[in-house]
């Protein structure tokens, strides 16, 4: 199943701070963030769309779009084998996603969507939204974040990495300047951008 999705980026010094935490981590596995290849980002769908799927054409509308706030909470463990670094869940978010699934839905591959994936971790509407869109974070299953990398084997994560990361971000604000379109990588790390968008700075969020 190849993956493609839309996401927001933040702006360079946030993802510059974030891809330092992670290298100076080992506790994180990879994918290895960079400026270049597999940029933080927070990801609003990940989809197998079908590649003749003309994203640009939705990111269109959202040229004259004002930047998103994002805001961090915690660090956390996410079944199975992730580790989130959460973003406050907005209602200008929530509202991005409904319109962007509105927009996309119809160029969403269902026939391809893996079915033989372990989803013991999947309350009952990820999993519904899984094998419906082949994304569990969906509507009420939304949740925002920022994919810092893998666990190497443990399930959970430390609580010497949770205070760092507490230290270092915890409620700290930061701008979403550029809205993307990327093919997914590994462990669905945003591989490569496909089209995008920047966000207009000034005058708040979107």
């Amino acid at each position: 199943m190849r993956l493609y999705g839309f996401a927001l980026l933040p702006d360079d010094d946030t993802k510059k701070r974030l891809i330092a935490f992670q290298k100076v981590h080992t506790e994180i596995k990879g994918p290895r963030l960079s400026m270049v290849q597999n940029l933080p980002h927070t990801s609003i769908l990940q989809c197998p769309y079908y590649e003749n799927f003309d994203a640009q054409q939705v990111l269109r509308r959202y040229s004259s779009t004002p930047i998103f706030t994002g805001m961090f909470g915690a660090l956390y463990y996410q079944p199975n084998g992730w580790i989130f670094a959460d973003v406050m869940k907005t209602n200008e978010l929530c509202i991005l996603q409904n319109e962007l699934l509105k927009e996309s839905e119809s160029y969403i591959d269902a026939k391809s969507i893996a079915i033989d994936v372990n989803m013991n971790a999947y309350c009952g509407g990820q999993k519904s939204n899984y094998l419906k869109y082949g994304y569990r974070y969906i509507g009420e299953e939304f949740i925002p974040h920022i994919t810092l990398g893998r666990t190497h084997s443990a399930q959970h994560i430390t609580a010497e990495l949770v205070a760092d990361f507490k230290n270092a971000f915890f409620g700290t604000t930061f701008i979403y300047d550029k809205l993307v379109y990327y093919e997914a990588g590994e462990f669905g790390a945003l591989h490569k951008i496909v089209r995008s968008t920047p966000l207009i700075k000034g005058g708040g969020g979107a």
